[in-house]
């Protein structure tokens, strides 16, 4: 493949590191049909958190768990309900059935990259006779995608928070709003940085897609402060404030924060992974994540209301990556949300008149897939990010010849 030429050279030449095999991470997903892992990046914490909150059922979970025995437990309450409820029902899941649900959660991953590239190459003009290739190719593609598998492979609940937006793009090239918002929902419960999703709808006054967010939102909500109390709901916005203020160093931490931590070396060893150590305060990193979050959030709000892009496929999928980016914290394997993306960008560009500009759009989407889904080390991850980035806002600047989507129907828009 390209990709890998590409990459044996840059290795080569000592511009970036060795990188772990995407096919191993393959491997490992198709050979845990029969024997999942024991793996436990999110399943531990979100365990810990919970044996302590059982046994301390008015206790301050938080206040314990990350301030006190500083165990990295980042999630929101309402994403230890799943594990609540069945415990309530006598039943342990272990990490095994925890990382054997993660491979259907997979499997649904790739079968909606492979269902969204099949739909847009039916309503793309003269690539509808190649609309099954397409989606086979772009199945692979997403299951080869390396931020994908290594969130299987820790055993992290990431897994399905990528799956389930998977589901929701199809869904919003569907025109299925509600069932976007349901999904755009359900990943709140898990991770807080997709809450930006109900102002992004309210400003375009996709009703239907905030009316099914908020559904969600509401009763995962009114169940979670049931369960663990609305103190220790408050005290999650003193975990994210911490949070905040110093962000991560290591190396996996493919943000802004992560960048400027490692470039003013607030950590000595940004190559290992604390368990239980943030880096050092720093006022430069913590104004610099401040302002940069602000500018990506900002303009993933308010620069598509200015063009016909607006509440198009590419304005829901940048909304996403923008939201992902500007966290103080976005691990590689929260980039496990691109492939659909990728595949929406492809068919922007491919639908696209042959020119100059055309051609420099697909050279700039094949090498942010390289940076992005092999695993280079460094920063290369935020880099391919951002060249993707300033593409969405590329072509939503100049979207003329595009056959592009909003909701189910054809119109012309990025």
């Amino acid at each position: 493949m390209v990709e890998d030429i590409a990459i044996r050279l840059l290795t080569h030449l000592g511009i970036v590191s060795k990188h772990p095999s995407v096919l191993n991470y393959a491997l490992t997903w198709a050979r845990s049909l029969r024997n999942p892992g024991d793996v436990d990046d999110s399943w531990g914490p979100m365990r810990a958190a919970l044996g302590w909150f059982q046994q301390h059922a008015d206790g301050r979970l938080y206040e314990h768990i990350f301030f006190v025995d500083r165990v990295k437990f980042q999630y929101p309450p309402s994403s230890l309900l799943p594990l609540h409820t069945l415990s309530q029902w006598g039943i342990a899941p272990s990490n095994a059935l925890l990382n054997w649900i993660n491979f259907w959660m997979v499997l649904a991953n790739v079968l909606a990259a492979g269902a969204l590239a099949f739909t847009l190459a039916r309503r793309s003009p003269g690539h509808a006779p190649r609309r099954w290739q397409f989606a086979v190719v772009s199945a692979f593609g997403a299951l080869l995608f390396c931020p994908l598998l290594k969130a299987f492979d820790l055993g992290q609940l990431q897994v399905w928070i990528n799956a389930l937006f998977a589901l929701s793009a199809l869904a919003w090239l569907l025109g299925r709003k509600q069932l976007a918002g349901v999904l755009i929902g359900l990943i709140c419960l898990l991770k807080p940085q997709f809450v930006l999703f109900m102002v992004w709808g309210l400003l375009r006054r996709e009703w239907r897609f905030v009316a099914g967010w908020g559904a969600v939102a509401a009763v995962g909500g009114v169940a979670s402060l049931a369960v663990f109390g609305i103190q220790n709901h408050l005290d999650y916005l003193a975990v994210l404030r911490a949070l905040s203020r110093t962000g991560e160093a290591f190396i996996g931490n493919q943000s802004i924060n992560g960048l400027l931590n490692r470039l003013l070396a607030t950590d000595a060893t940004p190559a290992l992974w604390k368990i239980h150590e943030f880096p050092e305060f720093n006022p430069i990193v913590y104004g610099g994540t401040l302002v940069t979050s602000a500018l990506i959030i900002g303009a993933a709000l308010f620069v598509p209301l200015r063009g016909k892009g607006a509440s198009g496929l590419l304005d829901f999928l940048g909304a996403a990556l923008s939201f992902t980016m500007a966290s103080p914290i976005a691990w590689e394997h929260h980039y496990g949300i691109l492939p659909v993306i990728y595949i929406a960008m492809m068919f922007v560009l491919l639908n696209r008149s042959a020119s100059r500009a055309r051609t420099f759009g697909l050279v700039t989407l094949l090498v942010s897939y390289i940076f992005t889904g092999h695993g280079l080390g460094g920063s290369w991850t935020l880099w391919g990010a951002l060249a993707l980035l300033g593409l969405i806002y590329w072509v939503n600047r100049t979207p003329r010849g595009v056959a592009g989507m909003a909701g189910g129907k054809r119109e012309l828009a990025a």
